[in-house]
């Protein structure tokens, strides 16, 4: 079994892009799930991610079988009016050891727009969780996943990442002070009421803001999430009304289309007489349709627009990126230790096969004699046979291997189950 993941993030592909393949509403993840389910006779794991800053797939699959047309299958499938080549040069690709080193970075925060943000490991963890749940995973992405999130806690742990709350919502507050100068006097509205409108809620209420507002669909949930930092649950069908009564209006909903239109906010600006708005769209796939960017004095930036600041943020923790490093060095040197193991344990799997196949080959042979049980000369040939026949891929792959040990188990594997007893 091999390990490869896909993916786009923040890097490689711009927000337009990722939101096109996010695996966000229940149909989509509901399709992923039945794809490998119905691949399992193939022997076709995964682990899906998707979040503001990044779409990936994890895959694990035999060695011989060709990890990018499963990719493709798959992909056509789940975005069907899509073509896989529009998206081809935003999609990375890492295979084996590359594969974990890219994830074990994930989680520990290296690989994020904010360096260092703690949400990271909450979102691999459920997706992994997810996926284990829903019978998708194999023993392979289990211990991968469990060792990555192990390694990641380290480095929260022995660096100063651990003092870190930055997060794509800190930076966002950062972007409305950056506007308005002081958030203290301002009207916020934050739209939704999971985990990344209550980072947002904490940053807010941590820069004096003093009027937060949240709106979802869920109105419980924003009454506690309001409750929490001193606002006030307004009920998502009065979003209109909110977002006219605003100065900062911060979205981050799991929507799968737009529900912040240009039509509503041309009319809404209008009303206000084109009051400075400060709009920041931090959802994957976005909330806010593009087009509200060009509306007089509105102040539209999605995930991508903070860029800059989280750029800029990042001077101060780089003292701490070769300490995570390290870290995660020693995780991927044990995770490739187990890989080694695993390979051998299958390699003596086949060992086995082999020997009893040569038994019963040899055994056969004997009862066919005239004599079996009177001539010790031919269990003599038999046994010399055996031992011929079982070494012979053992040279085999030690004449054509060169001095490197995973291309000398390969070609161990490869003639261990391509050897076949003389005479079938």
């Amino acid at each position: 079994m091999k390990i490869t993941v896909f993916g786009m993030n923040h890097k490689s592909a711009p927000v337009e892009m990722r939101e096109r393949v996010s695996f966000s509403d229940s149909n989509t993840i509901a399709k992923l799930v039945e794809f490998f389910i119905n691949n399992k006779n193939k022997r076709y794991h995964a682990v899906p991610m998707s979040t503001c800053n990044r779409v990936e797939i994890y895959l694990s699959l035999p060695a011989e079988d060709d990890e990018t047309k499963v990719f493709s299958d798959f992909f056509q499938l789940i975005h069907k009016r899509a073509y896989i080549e529009r998206f081809e040069k935003f999609i990375y690709k890492y295979s084996g050891l590359d594969a974990a080193l890219h994830l074990y970075k994930v989680v520990s925060g290296l690989d994020s727009m904010v360096l260092g943000e703690t949400q990271i490991a909450g979102q691999v963890r459920d997706a992994y969780y997810f996926a284990k749940t829903s019978g998708i995973t194999d023993s392979l992405l289990n211990k991968l996943f469990e060792s990555a999130l192990r390694t990641g806690k380290l480095v929260r742990t022995k660096t100063l990442f651990k003092n870190i709350s930055d997060s794509v919502s800190s930076v966002a507050v950062e972007k409305a002070k950056e506007i308005f100068s002081s958030i203290k006097n301002m009207k916020v509205l934050v739209v939704g009421a999971g985990e990344t409108s209550e980072l947002t809620c904490e940053s807010l209420h941590k820069h004096g803001a003093t009027s937060i507002i949240v709106s979802s669909r869920n109105y419980d949930n924003a009454v506690k999430l309001a409750k929490k930092f001193g606002g006030e649950a307004v009920v998502f069908e009065k979003l209109y009304d909110s977002i006219m009564n605003s100065d900062i209006v911060i979205s981050q909903t799991a929507s799968p289309r737009p529900i912040i239109k240009h039509k509503m906010m041309q009319e809404i600006m209008e009303k206000r007489n084109y009051r400075k708005l400060f709009l920041i769209d931090i959802a994957v796939p976005r909330d806010v349709e593009d087009a509200c960017g060009a509306i007089n004095n509105l102040y539209l930036y999605n995930i991508d627009s903070l860029q800059a600041i989280a750029d800029k943020n990042m001077g101060r923790l780089s003292g701490e990126i070769k300490k995570s490093e390290e870290i995660i060095g020693a995780g991927i040197f044990d995770f490739s230790q187990y890989l080694k193991q695993r390979e051998i344990r299958a390699i003596l799997k086949l060992v086995d096969k082999l020997k009893s196949d040569i038994k019963n080959d040899e055994l056969n042979r004997l009862k066919q004699l005239d004599n079996p049980n009177g001539s010790m000369k031919n269990i003599e040939i038999a046994y010399n046979r055996i031992v011929n026949k079982a070494l012979h891929p053992f040279i085999k792959a030690l004449q054509t291997a060169d001095r490197s040990y995973e291309k000398m188990l390969i070609a161990l594997e490869k003639n261990l189950k391509e050897f076949k007893i003389p005479g079938e």
